[in-house]
């Protein structure tokens, strides 16, 4: 986890939390967020109750404290975006953020989303 935040802390000095928060207020309930990692971005869904996903167990861990607050009530499954256990166009919108970087296929596993999403539906 230390990686995690030596790798994340500059980009958030950089302006990604405000960056973040910016594009989740566009989005659609309920929303898919994938690799939800510590649940640094749970916050800035501003009640929307995310459901998210993440593959590693010991940052699952970590989100799960963040995930139920006055301003996130999110429901946390551990799941791999290569094996995604959810039914076809369950979501209008699917967000992911410094994830498919770690991603073991990434072309494999982007292309997983739209079969979760709404007609129409924004990733």
């Amino acid at each position: 986890d230390s990686v995690c935040a030596d790798f994340t802390r500059p980009l958030q000095w950089l302006g990604l939390r405000n960056r973040r928060s910016d594009v989740l207020s566009l989005v659609e309930p309920p929303v898919l967020e994938v690799g939800v990692g510590t649940g640094t971005s749970l916050a800035s869904y501003d009640g929307m109750k995310p459901a998210a996903i993440d593959l590693n167990y010991t940052l699952m861990h970590k989100a799960r404290r963040r995930a139920i607050t006055p301003d996130s009530q999110a429901t946390l499954t551990q799941m791999d975006v290569l094996r995604l256990a959810l039914p076809d166009s369950t979501f209008p919108c699917a967000a992911t953020n410094l994830v498919f970087c770690t991603v073991t296929d990434p072309v494999h596993g982007l292309p997983q989303l739209p079969r979760l999403l709404h007609p129409h539906g924004k990733i």
